[in-house]
């Protein structure tokens, strides 16, 4: 007796089921799960509290190596004054120009771009679990 992936507990594994109409042909048609957009949501917003909660005890910032020209770049684009970090490329910095936007203070710009960086993790677990 041959299962089909309809009848079958666990359905199908890449979310096709298949059914057989009554003159034997077989339909394939998708289901998608109901509990992924739930839990795709829920644990986007789990990552986002989870990289703020380890940033939350960052005080004071600490920049390593390019991060300055990163930074500069971003706060350049917004301004037009500052450094242009000529050296770098403008994408990350351009990511970051809404912190820039937003703040006048070395330390909430620094505590902005933690967020932005937060939003970034997000955005490439979504898209890591497009693929």
């Amino acid at each position: 007796m041959e299962a089909d992936a309809a009848h079958s507990p666990l359905g199908s594994i890449d979310g096709e089921a298949d059914t057989r109409t009554s003159t034997g042909e077989i339909e394939v048609r998708r289901d998608g799960s109901r509990w992924f957009w739930p839990v795709a949501l829920t644990g986007g917003l789990a990552l986002f509290l989870l990289h703020l909660a380890q940033v939350a005890q960052l005080r004071v910032p600490i920049i390593y190596y390019d991060e300055g020209g990163y930074l500069g770049n971003a706060r350049y684009i917004v301004s037009g004054y500052g450094r242009n970090g000529g050296s770098y490329f403008a994408g990350y910095s351009l990511l970051l120009t809404p912190a820039a936007a937003l703040t006048h203070a070395a330390g909430a710009f620094f505590h902005a771009t933690l967020v932005t960086n937060a939003l970034l993790a997000v955005a490439t677990a979504a898209l890591a679990l497009l693929l």
